[in-house]
């Protein structure tokens, strides 16, 4: 079960183009070189399907339960980044650069992984929770038919999906 097609999940995630995150990613630059006018690029919960990452410094970025299936992540420095629950399915990561990064429950099935640097990754299992509308409770948010490809069946494209004991 997917959270985004539910009513109280619709506006999960924050879609945003190509030119939106360039200039995030430039400011982040400024960070990542420690100059003046630079910000940390917090893209928690951000739809970034489909964009063009390669090449950039996302060092110490925050992209927790960020989707960024099909995206171009080629020799992408990730070192030190969050990523806990991230959807990264089908992503190119080809010489992407995760050292040090926090990479729980992130889900990376179809995903390119030739030479990447994976160096004290954290690659435990995790789960992100989504309050529930009534009572307090708390429900996993489960990748499973996120942005990944809709031109493939759920039923045939690869899941990640929450462990059993955590799904009622």
């Amino acid at each position: 079960m997917a959270l985004q097609g539910t009513p109280e999940f619709r506006e999960g995630w924050t879609k945003i183009s190509q030119k939106e995150l360039d200039g995030i990613l430039t400011k982040h630059k400024l960070f990542a070189d420690q100059k003046q006018g630079g910000e940390r690029a917090k893209l928690s919960m951000f739809d970034l399907s489909y964009l063009d990452m390669s090449g950039r410094n996302l060092w110490q970025a925050d992209l927790t339960g960020a989707l960024l299936c099909h995206c171009s992540l080629e020799e992408a420095n990730f070192k030190d980044a969050i990523l806990f629950a991230a959807d990264m399915r089908f992503a190119n990561m080809t010489e992407a650069n995760f050292d040090r990064a926090d990479l729980r429950g992130t889900c990376m099935a179809g995903a390119n992984m030739t030479e990447a640097s994976l160096i004290d990754a954290d690659m435990r299992d995790g789960v992100l929770m989504k309050s529930l509308s009534k009572g307090g409770d708390l429900a996993p948010i489960v990748h499973d038919e996120a942005t990944a490809d809709w031109s493939v069946p759920s039923r045939v494209a690869p899941t990640c999906k929450a462990p059993r004991y955590l799904i009622q």
